[in-house]
């Protein structure tokens, strides 16, 4: 899989001017078309946004099994990526965080990509869109996909969608830097996230995403919105 860090949170995206008409199925719909479908406008403008349980990542897991045609067992869809105690719970300005659940010392492999989808043609990705649990449809669509550049790819970019609590690790600014980074195993398409510093209990887990987007990715996959819309707002995780 590829290199995980990569989902961008806090972040402010371009919301639609005007209601259009608009028709979602496996060959037609932009991101702009899936917003209306699931009226993202009410769910990103909640005080509190919802916070997965893991019976919600398994839903996910279960329909992205289900239309990549993947033969794959109910246990092996019931894991958890982490390897140390987390929690997640509401920062006050950064809405859904995950915190150190005990102290992580520096260098301990925190996670691993063990449930993150990938989907190289777009049809895979609408119809998985379509069918996954309307709750958390929004910020699949924003939060918890994202494109990089894949030249073995047939359209060039390959969009993965992150499918457990790391999701909602959020991007470390100054004062509070980032103290987990993603690290490669060699020979391996497992990507590991390690701690790096000492990480004290109930510290929020803070990622780096400056180099994870791929901006032609949408383009490529026809999700772009053909027009630049005119307003913007400020979601959180």
């Amino acid at each position: 899989m590829a290199a995980v860090m990569c989902y961008i949170s806090s972040q402010s995206l371009a919301t639609p001017s005007v209601t259009e008409t608009f028709v979602v199925n496996a060959t037609h719909g932009t991101r702009h078309d899936f917003y209306y479908l699931f009226h993202c406008d009410k769910k990103f403008r909640q005080d509190v946004l919802d916070i997965p349980t893991h019976d919600d990542w398994v839903a996910m897991r279960k329909v992205y099994a289900a239309v990549m045609k993947h033969e794959t067992s109910a246990s092996a869809l019931d894991g958890d990526g982490f390897h140390v105690p987390i929690y997640v719970d509401i920062d006050p300005v950064m809405q859904r965080s995950v915190y150190a659940k005990e102290r992580i010392p520096k260098g301990t492999v925190v996670w691993t990509d063990l449930y993150e989808g990938a989907f190289e043609r777009p049809e895979q990705y609408r119809i998985f869109l379509i069918n996954m649990p309307r709750k958390f449809a929004c910020e699949m669509l924003y939060d918890w996909t994202y494109y990089l550049e894949d030249k073995e790819a047939e359209l060039g970019t390959t969009l993965y969608a992150v499918m457990d609590d790391s999701a909602l690790i959020n991007s470390g600014r100054d004062p509070n830097k980032p103290n987990v980074v993603d690290v490669s195993r060699p020979n391996s398409t497992l990507t590991d996230v390690v701690a790096t510093r000492d990480i004290e209990v109930g510290e929020q887990l803070l990622a780096d995403y400056k180099d994870c987007r791929f901006k032609d990715g949408e383009k490529f996959f026809g999700m772009k919105p053909p027009k630049s819309p005119s307003r913007y707002f400020t979601r959180r995780r």
